[in-house]
């Protein structure tokens, strides 16, 4: 029998480290660890991250083993290297300190990123099983969810937040993630999730199979969030082509329909859905954005710079500038044209393109979720969603016996 030239004692703490991860996934903003530094906020899960890393890449170095490269790998660390450019080229216009605050938001893009190659190698390596690593992600998004209808029900009032920089949500479902738009769209990966894991069992009618799919599409409702029931419409015509079943489709919109004509409304704006006011706000947003990434077309303000971009051109005053939103924009997009120009933009729309080369259905399916969010909510930067994103990407990999 061969011997193995590795430390499989080091691997397997890196594969205990990704599924404590996902155990504390669903506690979301509340694992924010306090540091006392303005504009500073880590998590629980940045430093379980950060340690993976380290682990990780001392075994390859300690054993010399090749770290295996592939596309997806390739644009991400070229993104990285247009960002930190980005930031090098605006150093001496918005000073050493906020650039080190923005290098920093950059550190923690590329050690979420890292999360892909990682969980694609002790797959590989057979470290870590891909059906534990899916059992945990779907127990994630689960508890997610019920955590966020307790929320709803015991719960309702969230609006003393907005002195902590939140929105002050009434009677909406925003779990421990603090925002009803990326809660929904959680919610929504979930229910892609679960529905792909238990079709078996949903073609079988299995109960258990289908109470999972109705609580987690309550969940969804509970948000109130327009772009999560937009995006849920997006994602029942793709599972319908992919599924090779129209009813999926016909059914999603039918039940949608009635659900938002039954949901309770509160004496809250956020439960109008036909409010006005946050369509006006974001296209506001959108223009805002497109006015900071006039500022360097090439390279952008600089990654996480946009906050102090923002106040240079009066877009927010010193009391907004510490707020939550605005450090970036509602289009996603939009936020890597304005941090780092068309040059980063370019890279960033190559690096989908090859996530989408995965082939994978639910991988595409959600990729093509979090592209329609990301119009509403800056989605493809948000934490929680960009574990989530690269985790299904490690999952959507191949394995050692190609499965």
């Amino acid at each position: 029998m061969k011997r193995k030239l590795y430390s499989n004692r080091t691997l397997k703490l890196c594969s205990w480290s990704i599924l404590a991860i996902l155990a504390i996934f669903p506690l979301g903003q509340l694992t924010a660890i306090p540091l006392g530094i303005k504009y500073v906020r880590i998590y629980a899960h940045d430093i379980l991250i950060v340690v993976t890393v380290a682990l990780w890449l001392y075994q390859h170095v300690k054993y010399r083993l090749a770290i295996r490269l592939d596309s997806i790998v390739l644009a991400s660390l070229i993104f990285g290297l247009i960002g930190f450019i980005s930031l090098i080229i605006n150093l001496s216009h918005w000073g050493t300190e906020n650039t080190l605050f923005g290098g920093m938001y950059l550190v923690r893009w590329l050690a979420y990123f890292s999360l892909y190659p990682i969980t694609r190698d002790l797959l590989f390596r057979q470290v870590l099983n891909r059906n534990m690593l899916l059992k945990m992600m779907v127990l994630a998004g689960l508890i997610s969810v019920l955590i966020g209808l307790g929320q709803y029900l015991w719960l309702p009032d969230f609006r003393y937040a907005s002195f902590f920089g939140w929105d002050p949500h009434y009677f909406r479902s925003i779990g421990s993630f603090m925002d009803s738009g990326y809660t929904g769209i959680i919610f929504l990966l979930t229910l892609i999730l679960v529905s792909d894991y238990y079709w078996l069992n949903l073609l079988r009618h299995r109960l258990k199979s289908w109470l999972v799919i109705a609580l987690t599409y309550v969940g969804i409702l509970l948000t109130y969030a327009r772009s999560s029931y937009v995006s849920f419409l997006v994602s029942a015509a793709l599972m319908s082509i992919h599924r090779k079943r129209a009813l999926i489709f016909i059914l999603s919109v039918l039940t949608l329909v009635a659900a938002l004509y039954l949901l309770p409304r509160r004496n809250s704006v956020g439960t109008r859905l036909e409010r006005s006011e946050t369509i006006i706000s974001r296209v506001g947003n959108w223009k805002n954005g497109l006015e900071v990434a006039n500022i360097n077309l090439i390279f952008g303000v600089g990654f996480n710079n946009y906050r102090w971009a923002q106040r240079e051109l009066g877009i927010i005053d010193e009391k907004s500038i510490t707020s939550n939103s605005a450090s970036g924009t509602d289009f996603s997009l939009i936020f890597v044209l304005a941090t780092t120009g068309l040059t980063g933009l370019f890279v960033y729309l190559y690096l989908i393109l090859e996530i989408f080369k995965k082939n994978n259905p639910v991988l595409s399916i959600s990729t093509i979720v979090l592209l329609a969010g990301s119009l509403f909510n800056n989605c493809l930067f948000y934490p929680w969603i960009v574990i989530w994103w690269w985790f299904l990407s490690g999952l959507a990999g191949e394995s050692r016996d190609g499965k």
